[in-house]
């Protein structure tokens, strides 16, 4: 072995010494690893015994059906999730019916929200979604506790059908400035056509809301 590919291995194995230090310091911090797996080509998923869901690596997570997301079998120890920076895809059913106490961040890096991904999560805290979010798929987050404002981002154009349906605690929408796709006024999000959304604060919820029609339905 040349001495050119001695120090590239040297520096490799360094390297990979470094990252296992990392990953078990982490998993100290939290009390130890309950169970970790694949959830997409460069994607891993790491539980550990606090409770801590972790999701970290680059590029889609895969889609599931309901049911079928590999930690769904303890999604009652589950009590907070990370998603890091460089996951793109959130997928299909990935969290549904989880509780989540503290507040969701949607990483900048994301893209795509899968369909149901969120569907039913309680939670006490705000739901923050990236820069850099551009669809989200139908019923991503039915019902799901959030609490506080639901700030729309500005490459936000595709919401699904039922996308935020039903969010009773959500107390007023936000639109970015510079969206091409929607706006908000009195609690309810319009589409750039000025037609009723089925995305509206709790207040409108709680008032009756009249699901949205073909009528143009602003001002």
């Amino acid at each position: 072995m040349s001495r050119r590919s001695k120090s590239i291995f040297v520096l490799f194995a360094v390297f990979a010494l470094v990252l296992a230090l990392a990953v078990c310091v982490g998993a100290e911090d939290h009390g130890g690893i309950k169970d970790s797996g694949k959830c997409g080509e460069n994607l891993t998923w790491v539980l550990y015994d606090d409770g801590l869901l972790e999701i970290s690596g680059t590029g889609a997570m895969e889609d599931y059906t309901r049911g079928g997301a590999p930690w769904d079998q303890y999604k009652w120890r589950i009590n907070d999730l990370r998603l890091n920076e460089g996951l793109t895809k959130i997928g299909d059913y990935s969290f549904e019916n989880c509780y989540l106490p503290t507040d969701l961040i949607i990483p900048d890096s994301v893209v795509n929200i899968g369909e149901w991904s969120f569907n039913f999560v309680s939670s006490g805290g705000s739901l923050i979604l990236g820069s850099g979010v551009t669809s989200v798929g139908n019923s991503a987050f039915r019902y799901a506790g959030f609490s506080g404002t639901l700030d729309i981002p500005k490459n936000l154009t595709s919401i699904g059908s039922g996308a935020f349906a039903g969010m009773a605690e959500i107390n007023e929408i936000a639109v970015a400035e510079g969206n091409p796709a929607y706006c908000s006024a009195d609690g309810i999000l319009y589409s750039a056509d000025q037609k009723k959304t089925d995305t509206v604060s709790g207040r409108e919820i709680r008032r009756g809301y009249d699901p949205p029609d073909d009528r143009n339905h602003f001002g």
